[in-house]
């Protein structure tokens, strides 16, 4: 039901918010950390994401980070940074359940750094947006502005594309888009019944 073209056609045009990195656009999810290293290796693993994950687990998890924005200011050992104007990411990873793309702000998750054995215990709280059962871990922030600096070049995941940098930028811009979706799409009417599944909406 998804690919009904008549629901397309019968659709509605939505301002969606923006997410600008790096001089690029993303309308979903950007990350640092170790799950954008995962991705942009997967290649040199028969695009096995298990063995990806596997090798980096090895590589180390956590790098030196200084993160300002959203009232943090904060310089340490960091695992991942998650930048959500969506959900969905990473072949069904949903880190903010309940993040849109129509809301005017930008929601981020910092995780601290953590061993390989709390990595492995966590990610999966993490993958299904439990991050408040992790507040030991996970810092949650909103708003409009977050900017990251590394010593060394951080491999950046910008709605599946990587790109490398030692100064992030995650800068929001409200409404920056048009964007055109099915007639009763259930991400942005979730009290119609038989409506279109959340998850195919922007899904990288």
């Amino acid at each position: 039901r998804f690919f009904d073209l008549s629901d397309l056609v019968r659709g509605e045009v939505r301002p969606l918010d923006v997410m600008e990195c790096c001089g690029r656009y993303a309308v979903n999810i950007c990350s640092v950390g170790i799950d954008a290293r995962i991705g942009t290796e997967v290649h040199q693993y028969h695009d096995s994401y298990v063995l990806s994950a596997v090798a980096n687990l090895f590589k180390g998890i956590a790098q030196p980070l200084t993160v300002r924005g959203c009232g943090m200011d904060y310089s340490g050992g960091t695992s991942l940074i998650c930048a959500c104007n969506g959900r969905f990411y990473g072949g069904g990873f949903n880190p903010i359940t309940d993040s849109r793309p129509d809301n005017g702000k930008l929601e981020f998750l910092v995780v601290r750094d953590v061993s390989r054995l709390q990595f492995i215990r966590l990610v999966g709280k993490y993958a299904k947006g439990r991050y408040r059962e992790l507040e030991k871990f996970i810092t949650h922030l909103e708003g409009g502005h977050l900017e990251i600096d590394s010593e060394q070049d951080l491999v950046v995941n910008i709605d599946g594309e990587a790109l490398w940098s030692k100064h992030v930028n995650f800068d929001l811009i409200p409404g920056g888009v048009n964007f055109l979706v099915p007639a009763n799409m259930a991400f942005f009417h979730p009290e119609t019944t038989g409506g279109h599944e959340t998850r195919e909406f922007v899904h990288a």
